[in-house]
């Protein structure tokens, strides 16, 4: 049987990063007083910390790898 989509895994597929997203990815913020990027995913209304960057590039695939391997 094919298993339903949680209402929070359809949100999570069809947005991408907000209005106000400085960095252009979901998931990815900049912390200006380390001057660096970090990535955080959001799974059942726990956050996961997957680490700060160089690049927003960077937080942005950890922060897949991360999704992917929770899910």
């Amino acid at each position: 049987s094919a298993k339903l989509a949680t209402i929070e895994e359809i949100a999570a597929a069809l947005t991408g990063a907000r209005k106000d997203n400085k960095t252009g990815y979901r998931g990815v913020s900049y912390l200006a007083a380390r001057k660096k990027f970090i990535g955080r995913v959001t799974v059942d209304l726990k956050t996961y910390s997957v680490g700060s960057f160089d690049t927003p590039q960077a937080a942005y695939a950890a922060v897949l790898a991360e999704e992917a391997r929770i899910r």
